[in-house]
């Protein structure tokens, strides 16, 4: 009882870790909006640069949590299902740090398709750095861990 309980507040903590990592995205993404409407903001393609790369290590961070959630959960799930009532409050917190997470999913992921267009109409001829992976690449992996569940 006591391992399970321990293992329920890891999968928590690392519920919250994930909302702290996109929300952290979702900023530097608003950020990159407001540079991108500025008409006179000097080397905005640096200032993106950056930002991007930024992103970029928070998503392998995403990742990584997404990796222990799911490694800690299929070692619990069939305690979790076969006693629910005992342990309702920590299934129906999790669910709720799960809606929150896919929540801040979507609407980063409507940030960066407004961005796309932005950039397309601010920056005639962007010259951005090739990324570590492709935006492809990250979302494919990022979709795969989210299914997993």
């Amino acid at each position: 009882m006591d391992d399970i309980l321990v293992r329920i507040k890891i999968l928590m903590d690392v519920l919250d870790k994930k909302i702290e990592l996109l929300t952290t995205i979702y900023n530097i993404t608003e950020n990159q909006e407001t540079i991108l409407k500025l008409e006179d903001f000097p080397d905005k393609n640096s200032f993106l640069n950056e930002s991007m790369g930024e992103k970029q290590k928070l998503i392998d961070e995403v990742i990584i949590a997404d990796d222990v959630f799911q490694s800690m959960y299929d070692q619990i799930k069939d305690h979790l299902k076969a006693d629910t009532q005992q342990y309702k409050d920590f299934i129906i917190n999790m669910q709720i740090r799960i809606k929150d997470i896919m929540d801040f999913d979507i609407r980063i992921r409507v940030k960066e398709e407004r961005n796309r267009a932005l950039m397309t109409t601010t920056l005639p001829n962007p010259k951005f750095n090739i990324m570590r992976a492709s935006k492809k690449h990250v979302l494919d992996q990022y979709t795969k861990n989210s299914k997993k569940r």
